[in-house]
């Protein structure tokens, strides 16, 4: 190439070259340079290896995979996928999932696909909007002295160079929405996907980033994890223990994992000693924390997580450790913590932004076990002793309060004594009735549970009998044994140490109850014995009669009727003497019961009567059920059928209606057996299905002979 001006100067190319300046005349200083093209360097391929023994997932990879579907199909705006942690403080498994699905569809991007670690969660500085854009610029081939020098201008560039091309971008633990929004290209033929522990709702908002939150694995999940690692003969080999094991990881993946390695690097010993390791909660961080890697250490992972929180914030979540339980209300955390419930509010929003919790509606939040047992390592580092005392002293003086006041709804006619209400505590109202009061316990189960075995470890030994007392009347109207049982031994041991006989004998009896009610006839036949003992002991007639009664109750279930009338008139006798009425109507209950098992039906009937009005006088509608189920028994012997139908509906709407399943259900089972006996093979398998359901729901060993009765109803009957 050349050419000559009318001066007669030259200018002469040959050869081949990627670009070329021609110009008659140049005033001024010239800069000449090009970018390299794309075919001088291979596109960027930076992803980091695929994560081994992937696990689970499903359902994100396939919300990933199908927004990479519309994105393709739409060419208005670019795909932009936030994957977020609902768990938060690390361990959750965000990069594994973003990496694993980046390396699933990065041959649908040949320009290339860009990763970037911006440590916003780690040792080091976090990386900058403008470190990432020189380093992915660099990437993409521009020389060094062709990156600009401010953001603004690296950010313009990078779009540029963006535009058409077919780019994946990853961007790995991102601590906010401006770290990473100069990197948004606004070509549409780019994908980003963003991991952080910051649910970045900024980045949702002004760029319209698709929000994925990740929960823990599935329990079948974090068992498949176990087993990809270890082994699947081992994890068969003991399923109970890895399940146990899984569930102190809080089925999150990178405690897995640490635990895997430990049970690899130690081939001696079993999976049922290394979950005996990790039941001991205050050891059970150090053993996921041994790790000369940091990012495999969990207690430095949510160490990171922690850093990252205002003051403010550290204290409010290191507050949040002392509550007994991982589920907590907003009331729960304004007595915790004693900041106002408006304050309260916007720090449980921070604290679910930065995924430390959860929120599970507009009143609850909860953490999983991990995380609340690293936020109660906090409290003991940041909150002083005598604030962390005053802290659990006011929960637990909360939790009572509302049991109490729960307590004295379902059971009017039950024990009462003075509670500590010295502290004014916030929320602490009474309840509008009866659904009111249970649906609270219904709410707050495991946190009662909870609260009355970390008061009794804390020292707090009234408080800790009182809660169990209060407890139980729920715990046995929703049939939750297990937890009745549980309440109620710690009671009595706290109520020994409070030195008091009167709720030590009371709470042995209700132990006798809840083994009652369990069909551990004689577990509960011993517990009545002793609480009569104790009760003579103390001169306490009131437990001494319900003791006896007690007995009457299980030897009926036992069919030894003869006995039953024997205590049964011993316990009338003795609310007699004390001018008991609602025990005395419970013993003529009892009378009944054991007249209808010795099929004289009408004498039976008789003493329903008479403990049915004095129910009704009483207004206690438990005892009224009570009595018509009763009665109802009398009426079928009597060849009563229609008045029997009548009592036994009417008892199942009164025991439903108080929230008692376990007497609801015999009720059904009662009234199934009556309609199949009159040929309404319809309405006995409606009732025995539902009662079948109840049952099986409780564990209650009465469903399987339900369950009979139902299969035995062929579909042509």
């Amino acid at each position: 190439m050349s050419g000559a001006n009318e001066s007669g100067s030259r200018n002469e190319l040959s050869g081949s070259t990627s670009s070329s300046v021609q110009a008659q005349t140049i005033n001024g200083p010239v800069h000449i340079g090009s970018y390299l093209s794309v075919q001088d360097l291979p596109s960027p391929r930076q992803l980091p290896p695929d994560i081994p023994h992937f696990i689970d997932r499903e359902e994100t990879l396939r919300r990933l995979d199908l927004k990479l579907s519309v994105g393709v199909r739409s060419a208005d705006q670019p795909v932009t996928v936030v994957i977020s942690a609902i768990a938060g403080a690390g361990g959750i498994g965000k990069t594994a999932v973003a990496v694993h699905w980046a390396h699933r569809v990065r041959h649908q991007f040949p320009d290339g696909d860009l990763y970037l670690d911006f440590q916003a969660y780690g040792k080091g500085p976090a990386i900058s909007a403008d470190e990432a854009l020189d380093a992915f610029l660099r990437a993409l081939n521009v020389p060094t002295e062709r990156i600009p020098q401010t953001t603004h201008e690296r950010a313009a560039l990078f779009r540029t160079i963006c535009s058409g091309r077919r780019l994946l971008l990853l961007l790995d633990n991102v601590g906010s929405a401006e770290q990473v929004r100069p990197l948004m290209p606004a070509s549409t033929t780019c994908v980003v996907v963003v991991t952080s522990r910051n649910t970045l709702r900024g980045l949702g908002v002004r760029e319209g980033a698709s929000r994925m939150q990740l929960d823990a694995l599935a329990p079948d999940a974090a068992a498949r994890l176990l087993a990809e690692i270890i082994g699947a003969e081992r994890v068969e080999a003991e399923h109970a223990a890895a399940a146990e094991i899984a569930a102190y990881c809080s089925f999150l993946p990178l405690p897995l994992r640490v635990v895997a390695e430990r049970v690899l690097d130690r081939p001696g010993t079993s999976l049922t000693e290394i979950s005996h390791e990790l039941s001991v909660e205050r050891e059970r961080l150090d053993l996921l924390s041994r790790s000369e890697d940091d990012l495999a250490a969990v207690r430095t992972v949510f160490m990171w997580s922690y850093q990252n929180l205002r003051i403010e914030e550290r204290i409010f979540f290191a507050y949040l450790g002392l509550h007994p339980g991982v589920e907590m209300s907003v009331d729960a955390c304004v007595v915790l913590s004693g900041v106002e419930r408006g304050r309260v509010v916007l720090l449980l929003d921070s604290l679910t932004s930065s995924n430390l919790i959860q929120e599970r509606d507009t009143k609850r939040h909860r953490m999983h076990d991990l995380v609340r047992l690293f936020a109660a390592e906090r409290a003991e580092a940041d909150l002083t002793l005598e604030r962390r005392r005053n802290a659990l002293r006011n929960i637990y003086l909360w939790y009572l309060t509302r049991s109490w006041a729960a307590y004295r709804i379902i059971v009017p006619q039950g024990w009462t004594f003075p509670i500590d209400e010295s502290v004014d505590l916030p929320g602490a109202r009474s309840f509008r009735d009866l659904p009111d009061a249970l649906a609270w316990c219904e709410t707050e189960r495991v946190n009662l549970v909870d609260s009355v075995r970390q008061s009794k470890r804390f020292g707090l030994v009234r408080v800790c009998w009182q809660l169990a007392v209060s407890a139980s009347a729920f715990l046995e109207r929703g049939s939750y044994l297990e937890n009745w049982v549980q309440v109620s031994q710690i009671g009595i041991d706290a109520a020994r140490d409070d030195a008091d006989m009167t709720a030590r004998t009371h709470l042995i009896l209700l132990l006798a109850d809840a083994h009652r009610h369990r069909r551990d006839f004689e577990l509960a036949l011993e517990r009545y014995s002793e609480g009569y003992e104790l009760s003579l002991q103390n001169g306490d007639r009131w437990r001494a009669a319900f003791a006896v009664r007690g007995r009457a109750m299980v030897l009926q279930e036992k069919g030894e009727f003869q006995q039953v009338l024997d205590a049964a008139e011993r316990a009338r006798e003795l609310f007699e003497q004390i001018g008991e009425s609602r025990g005395r109507g419970l013993a003529l209950l009892s009378i009944a019961g054991a007249y209808n098992g010795l099929r004289d039906y009408q004498r039976a009937g008789e003493y329903c009567q008479e403990a049915l009005a004095i129910f009704e006088e009483i207004d206690n509608r438990w005892s009224i059920a009570a009595a018509r189920l009763e009665l109802g028994r009398s009426n079928v012997g009597q060849g009563a059928p229609d008045q029997a139908r009548a009592q036994f509906d009417a008892a199942a709407d009164l025991y439903g209606g108080l929230g008692d399943r376990q007497a609801r259900a015999e009720a059904l089972a009662e009234s199934g057996r009556l309609a199949l006996s009159v040929g309404d093979v319809e309405q006995a398998r409606t009732t025995f299905t539902e009662a079948r359901a109840l049952f099986e729901a409780m564990g209650d060993p009465r469903a399987a002979s339900v369950d009979a009765q139902v299969k035995s109803l062929s579909p042509e009957q």
